[in-house]
Protein backbone atom coordinates (compact mmCIF):
# COMPACT_ATOMS: atom_id res chain seq x y z
CA UNK A 1 0.00 0.00 0.00
CA UNK A 2 1.57 3.29 -0.88
CA UNK A 3 -0.03 6.82 -0.23
CA UNK A 4 0.33 8.93 -3.35
CA UNK A 5 -0.18 12.00 -1.58
CA UNK A 6 2.08 14.18 -0.17
CA UNK A 7 1.44 16.28 3.15
CA UNK A 8 1.83 19.63 3.93
CA UNK A 9 4.40 18.10 6.68
CA UNK A 10 6.29 15.79 4.31
CA UNK A 11 6.95 19.02 1.81
CA UNK A 12 8.42 20.82 4.91
CA UNK A 13 10.87 17.46 5.46
CA UNK A 14 11.74 17.71 1.99
CA UNK A 15 12.52 21.79 2.10
CA UNK A 16 14.24 21.21 5.88
CA UNK A 17 16.73 18.74 4.30
CA UNK A 18 17.00 20.53 1.04
CA UNK A 19 17.69 24.07 2.84
CA UNK A 20 20.14 21.76 4.78
CA UNK A 21 22.32 20.30 1.31
CA UNK A 22 22.21 23.78 0.19
CA UNK A 23 24.12 25.81 3.25
CA UNK A 24 26.38 22.95 2.79
CA UNK A 25 26.60 23.01 -1.17
CA UNK A 26 25.40 19.48 -2.06
CA UNK A 27 23.47 18.73 -4.87
CA UNK A 28 19.87 16.38 -4.69
CA UNK A 29 17.42 15.36 -6.76
CA UNK A 30 13.68 14.96 -5.38
CA UNK A 31 11.39 12.58 -6.92
CA UNK A 32 8.65 10.32 -5.76
CA UNK A 33 9.67 7.05 -4.51
CA UNK A 34 7.52 5.51 -7.05
CA UNK A 35 9.97 6.85 -10.08
CA UNK A 36 13.17 6.11 -8.10
CA UNK A 37 15.31 2.74 -9.13
CA UNK A 38 17.21 0.28 -7.23
CA UNK A 39 20.23 1.43 -9.21
CA UNK A 40 19.81 5.05 -7.91
CA UNK A 41 19.62 4.02 -4.43
CA UNK A 42 22.98 2.27 -4.90
CA UNK A 43 24.79 4.96 -6.92
CA UNK A 44 23.82 7.51 -4.56
CA UNK A 45 23.37 8.79 -1.09
CA UNK A 46 20.22 8.73 -0.61
CA UNK A 47 17.42 10.34 2.15
CA UNK A 48 13.85 8.99 2.47
CA UNK A 49 11.53 10.61 3.48
CA UNK A 50 8.12 9.19 5.64
CA UNK A 51 7.18 6.21 5.90
CA UNK A 52 3.83 4.45 4.37
CA UNK A 53 3.56 7.05 1.27
CA UNK A 54 7.26 5.44 0.52
CA UNK A 55 8.00 1.77 -0.74
CA UNK A 56 11.54 2.12 0.01
CA UNK A 57 11.61 3.55 3.47
CA UNK A 58 9.61 0.41 4.22
CA UNK A 59 11.49 -2.03 2.24
CA UNK A 60 15.36 -0.82 3.43
CA UNK A 61 13.88 -0.28 7.32
CA UNK A 62 12.42 -3.66 7.30
CA UNK A 63 16.28 -5.61 8.04
CA UNK A 64 16.62 -2.68 10.66
CA UNK A 65 16.58 -3.18 14.95
CA UNK A 66 13.88 -0.55 14.44
CA UNK A 67 11.40 -0.70 11.78
CA UNK A 68 7.96 -0.23 10.58
CA UNK A 69 5.07 -2.71 10.40
CA UNK A 70 2.90 -3.16 7.07
CA UNK A 71 -0.05 -1.50 6.91
CA UNK A 72 -2.71 -1.30 7.92
CA UNK A 73 -0.90 -2.07 11.55
CA UNK A 74 1.51 1.09 11.53
CA UNK A 75 3.84 0.86 14.29
CA UNK A 76 7.48 0.98 15.03
CA UNK A 77 9.09 -2.17 16.42
CA UNK A 78 12.05 -3.37 18.27
CA UNK A 79 13.19 -6.45 16.22
CA UNK A 80 15.78 -7.26 19.36
CA UNK A 81 12.83 -6.83 22.22
CA UNK A 82 9.72 -8.62 21.05
CA UNK A 83 6.62 -6.73 21.74
CA UNK A 84 8.64 -2.94 22.30
CA UNK A 85 6.86 -1.33 19.93
CA UNK A 86 5.82 2.47 19.46
CA UNK A 87 2.06 3.04 17.96
CA UNK A 88 -0.22 5.84 17.97
CA UNK A 89 -3.07 5.97 20.62
CA UNK A 90 -6.02 5.87 17.94
CA UNK A 91 -8.53 6.85 21.20
CA UNK A 92 -7.32 9.99 20.60
CA UNK A 93 -8.13 12.37 17.84
CA UNK A 94 -5.75 12.78 15.03
CA UNK A 95 -4.64 15.87 15.48
CA UNK A 96 -4.30 15.52 18.96
CA UNK A 97 -2.39 12.16 19.49
CA UNK A 98 1.28 11.71 19.95
CA UNK A 99 3.36 10.19 16.89
CA UNK A 100 6.30 8.72 16.70
CA UNK A 101 9.22 8.46 14.15
CA UNK A 102 12.43 6.45 12.74
CA UNK A 103 15.44 8.53 12.11
CA UNK A 104 18.61 6.35 10.45
CA UNK A 105 21.40 6.13 8.42
CA UNK A 106 23.31 3.18 7.76
CA UNK A 107 25.00 1.66 4.78
CA UNK A 108 22.62 -0.65 3.06
CA UNK A 109 24.24 -3.97 2.65
CA UNK A 110 21.76 -4.63 -0.47
CA UNK A 111 23.47 -1.15 -2.29
CA UNK A 112 26.14 -0.17 -0.33
CA UNK A 113 25.23 3.44 -0.40
CA UNK A 114 24.75 5.31 2.41
CA UNK A 115 20.37 5.81 3.22
CA UNK A 116 18.91 8.16 5.41
CA UNK A 117 15.47 8.06 6.90
CA UNK A 118 13.49 10.82 8.27
CA UNK A 119 10.13 9.02 8.64
CA UNK A 120 6.90 9.02 11.12
CA UNK A 121 4.10 6.90 11.41
CA UNK A 122 2.18 9.93 10.25
CA UNK A 123 2.82 13.03 8.77
CA UNK A 124 3.52 14.78 12.28
CA UNK A 125 6.52 12.48 12.97
CA UNK A 126 8.04 12.71 9.57
CA UNK A 127 7.70 16.55 10.71
CA UNK A 128 9.43 16.23 13.77
CA UNK A 129 12.05 13.28 12.38
CA UNK A 130 12.97 16.42 9.78
CA UNK A 131 13.41 19.04 13.06
CA UNK A 132 15.47 16.54 14.56
CA UNK A 133 17.96 15.76 11.69
CA UNK A 134 18.58 19.77 10.75
CA UNK A 135 18.13 21.74 13.63
CA UNK A 136 21.80 22.41 15.55
CA UNK A 137 19.96 22.36 18.90
CA UNK A 138 18.21 18.63 19.08
CA UNK A 139 21.81 16.86 17.13
CA UNK A 140 23.63 18.84 20.52
CA UNK A 141 20.85 16.80 22.77
CA UNK A 142 21.89 13.41 20.79
CA UNK A 143 25.77 14.30 20.74
CA UNK A 144 25.43 14.89 25.01
CA UNK A 145 23.03 11.75 25.03
CA UNK A 146 25.41 9.34 22.57
CA UNK A 147 28.54 10.45 22.74
CA UNK A 148 30.48 12.10 19.51
CA UNK A 149 31.55 8.30 18.18
CA UNK A 150 28.50 8.06 16.61
CA UNK A 151 29.67 10.22 13.26
CA UNK A 152 31.48 7.43 11.39
CA UNK A 153 28.53 4.55 12.40
CA UNK A 154 24.87 3.67 11.57
CA UNK A 155 22.54 4.84 13.72
CA UNK A 156 18.64 4.79 14.29
CA UNK A 157 16.69 6.72 16.36
CA UNK A 158 13.29 6.49 17.74
CA UNK A 159 11.19 9.85 18.25
CA UNK A 160 8.37 11.04 19.75
CA UNK A 161 6.52 13.85 19.26
CA UNK A 162 3.47 15.56 20.53
CA UNK A 163 0.94 16.80 18.89
CA UNK A 164 -1.43 19.55 19.64
CA UNK A 165 -4.30 21.33 17.37
CA UNK A 166 -2.46 19.00 15.10
CA UNK A 167 0.93 21.16 15.02
CA UNK A 168 4.03 19.00 16.03
CA UNK A 169 5.74 19.87 19.40
CA UNK A 170 10.00 19.33 19.74
CA UNK A 171 10.80 15.46 19.00
CA UNK A 172 11.89 13.91 22.17
CA UNK A 173 14.36 10.42 21.50
CA UNK A 174 12.89 7.54 23.54
CA UNK A 175 15.20 5.15 21.91
CA UNK A 176 18.60 4.64 20.09
CA UNK A 177 20.63 1.85 18.33
CA UNK A 178 24.23 2.61 16.86
CA UNK A 179 26.34 -0.19 15.40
Amino acid sequence: WVNPYLSFENGLAMGRVAALLNARGGTYRVEPSSLTTLAEIRANPTVLVGAYNNDWTYRLAAPLRFHFTPHPDEKIVDAQTPGRQWIRDGSQPFNNAPDYALVARFRNPSTNSMVVLIAGLQRFGTDAASQFVTSPEQLEVFNRLMGTDWRNRNLEVVLRVDVVNGRAGAPSIVATHVW
